[in-house]
């Protein structure tokens, strides 16, 4: 992996994109898991990949709308014929503050009061 994905801090319901870029010869595939989940992530978001010659392979995981259940770390694994690695980042998601006044239910974000 050349290109390694950074953590990421987001506000709900910011995207957040993951970016992983890998070379080598013969060129290689990028799958993305999340950590602790048994099925790839590429069924639960967005993924996009660019080839860039023979040898090199960006992909973006993209995750539309965060919420905090989607806060965690995610895997870029590389693989070809002749190995694989993998590098792993972390998603934190922040939630802006709200206060509900009963009895009619209204809900007032922290942002709507500036």
């Amino acid at each position: 992996i050349t290109g390694a994905p950074d953590d990421l801090t987001v506000v709900q319901p910011e995207d957040a994109t993951f970016t992983c870029v890998a070379t080598a010869r013969p060129r290689p595939s990028i799958t993305w898991w999340r950590v602790g989940s048994l099925t790839p992530v590429m069924e639960e978001a967005n993924v996009t990949e660019m080839m860039s010659g023979e040898r090199v392979l960006m992909s973006n995981l993209t995750i539309g709308s965060a919420q905090p259940s989607d806060a965690g770390n995610y895997t870029c694994v590389t693989e070809n014929e002749v190995s694989n690695t993998s590098a792993t980042a972390t998603l934190i998601v922040h939630v802006v503050p709200s206060i509900t006044f009963p009895p009619d239910g209204h809900t007032f974000y922290t942002n709507e009061f500036t």
